[in-house]
């Protein structure tokens, strides 16, 4: 299908970004054969006063494979017909439609149409390429999302600014991605994503927690790549710098200094202290065993204490892991 747009005008990506309709196509195929969805060209980013948009300018191609079956014999003629519908905007919208008819003769070896061979290899250098530069994931940053891309290919590995876009194929993420925000972690590139809940009429956009879309790169060696369905997933805990212990460290000997002032404390020390004077006569084999003693029960017992909270803590960030990835 090619839509050949008046100057100004344009059509829209699957996911238009607001309420806008793409194009669809509606096949009657002959008995065994099938149509596969449409293949989507790379769109374009437009940001207006009412939103960001993903559309098509100029005159977009949109692929479609049509798959007969195994058993069609050669010598006949069959018949393709199809009913499109799009709409076009510049400052209202217009919908729009036709049908199609394209019969074509059916032989025993392939006889490509050398008068579309440009038409089709224009088209297919549009449309994005499987992805073999990245490793994707996706993480909850607050109310919005973080994509994360760690290089595998060379050429992703040499990418020394951040030059990156995102088209998403769901209306519940904001399209493109501010360059100025894109920070860098290791060798990761992190993209700051948002989230849209509301359309322009204000009307409730539902949530998901995986998504899918085109990641655009301008850089030389990287072209647009389809990303496949992402889950957004709980970000790890980033590990506590040393000096990040020396507060924790003070508030436990504060606490320690507390507790010890505690009335509750002082028939304690006393009894400690009579501990003591009790055993100046005893032998310095028994003074050490109950010294060894009571320091092996405080560390026992605080091992134990410790242990139950790292515990407890590892169920919850399972716990977490798991409900992060439904969906």
């Amino acid at each position: 299908l090619k839509l050949d747009h008046p100057a100004d005008w344009h059509s829209y990506y699957k996911n238009s970004g607001g309420v806008e309709q793409p194009p669809k196509i509606t096949w009657q195929l002959p008995p065994g054969f099938s149509a596969g969805p449409i293949q989507w060209p790379v769109p374009e980013i437009k940001t207006s006063d009412t939103g960001t948009s993903l559309i098509y300018s100029g005159s977009p191609s949109f692929l479609i494979d049509i798959t007969p079956p195994n058993d069609l014999p050669a010598g006949q003629t069959v018949t393709l017909s199809a009913k499109a519908t799009w709409q076009i905007c510049q400052k209202s919208c217009i919908n729009e439609n036709a049908s199609f008819t394209l019969d074509l003769p059916v032989s025993a070896a392939p006889e490509p149409d050398t008068s579309k061979k440009d038409l089709f290899s224009a088209a297919r250098k549009k449309l994005p390429t499987k992805n073999q530069d990245w490793d994707i994931s996706a993480h909850a940053d607050g109310e919005n999302l973080r994509l994360c891309l760690t290089p595998k290919s060379q050429a992703a590995k040499s990418l020394q600014a951040a030059d990156f876009n995102f088209v998403p194929d769901q209306p519940f993420i904001q399209p493109g991605v501010e360059s100025a925000s894109i920070t860098k972690n290791g060798n990761t590139w992190i993209l700051p994503i948002k989230r849209r809940t509301t359309d322009i009429f204000g009307e409730a956009i539902p949530q998901e927690n995986t998504f899918s879309g085109i990641l655009v790169s301008n850089s030389a060696g990287l072209g647009s790549v389809v990303v496949p369905n992402v889950t957004v997933s709980t970000p790890p805990p980033e590990p506590l710098p040393a000096s990040g212990f020396l507060p924790i460290l003070g508030g436990m000997l504060l606490g320690g200094l507390i507790l010890n002032l505690m009335p509750c404390v002082f028939p304690v020390i006393g009894l400690k202290i009579m501990g003591f004077v009790e055993q100046a006569g005893a032998s310095r084999r028994k003074v050490a065993f109950h010294g060894f003693a009571f320091t092996f029960g405080v560390l026992a017992s605080f091992a134990v204490i410790s242990g139950g909270l790292f515990a407890a803590r590892s169920v919850a960030l399972a716990a977490g892991k798991g409900a992060a990835t439904i969906g």
